[in-house]
């Protein structure tokens, strides 16, 4: 793909890294049709299936929250506005909102902070209902993601009923992490997406003080990471999409072992270790 620009300036490649990298995609996906990934940095980048369609899942609710943002700028939408727990509609799926009482109040701001750190379907189903789909379909496509659509809710019931309905590409989740990291509200956002609190792909075999934002998506056979990994050499910029994956706990090691090799030769001056 053509690599998308950033602030940020980045030390050149360290030799070897288009050919390791090659490896470790090739390693990744062996044969598997239903894997892509997309790893790049300053200019050098490598993919397999970086432009076939894939279910995003919760990777969607980036742009949702992106959208938010969006119409609080335009003054259509104010962050600081509170909801209660009871405000935010009903799931039978597992929930940190089932601890707090029905009058804990929120506002917007936190609970776009909240989709993106626990990936909360039941703010995420909330935070769409306040913008609507067009707003967030604009969004992806003035940004180049032409393969992204969201079409279908992100609530327990759209879930079960269409889970394949939203798809993206690694190409547009790459793109989508360039703006992201330069967006107007880019703070809050990256803020959340550091502190995910599932660390069993992409960060799985990096250093403990790697600072990493990402955004995992998973449905029933769905596997998905994309992140920005924070290196001394530069930033990483890192997509996995895994669909009709028979092991998800064996994809998320491969991912984990993937982003690793991929790390060592970005910053072969570091062991993996850290040390």
């Amino acid at each position: 793909m053509a690599s998308a620009t950033t602030d940020a300036v980045a030390d050149p490649a360290p030799l070897g890294v288009p050919e390791a990298w090659e490896r470790a995609a090739s390693d990744f996906t062996r044969g598997d049709d239903g894997r892509s990934v997309l790893v790049e940095a300053a200019g050098v980048s490598h993919g397999v299936g970086s432009q076939e369609p894939r279910p995003g899942a919760s990777i969607f609710k980036i742009p949702v929250v992106l959208a938010v943002y969006e119409a609080a700028r335009a003054g259509s939408l104010d962050l600081d506005a509170t909801v209660t727990t009871a405000d935010l509609p009903a799931s039978p799926d597992l929930s940190l909102l089932n601890v707090l009482a029905p009058d804990h109040r929120f506002t917007i701001a936190e609970l776009c902070g909240i989709t993106l750190a626990v990936s909360e379907n039941r703010v995420a189903d909330h935070l769409l209902g306040l913008v609507g789909f067009e707003p967030v379909n604009r969004l992806l496509a003035a940004i180049g993601c032409r393969h992204t659509h969201l079409v279908a809710g992100l609530s327990h019931d759209d879930l079960e009923t269409r889970p394949r309905a939203n798809l993206t590409t690694v190409e547009d989740c790459v793109r989508l992490l360039h703006h992201v990291d330069r967006a107007p509200d880019r703070e809050p956002i990256i803020r959340a997406l550091e502190s995910v609190l599932f660390c069993t792909r992409i960060p799985l075999r990096l250093p403990d003080d790697t600072v990493i934002a990402h955004k995992t998506g998973s449905l029933s056979d769905v596997v998905n990471d994309i992140g920005i990994i924070r290196t001394p050499r530069g930033d990483l910029f890192a997509a996995f999409l895994c669909d009709r994956q028979p092991d998800p706990a064996e994809t998320c090691i491969d991912i984990g072992d993937c982003m690793s090799a991929v790390w060592t030769a970005w910053t072969p001056e570091v062991a993996p270790d850290g040390r």
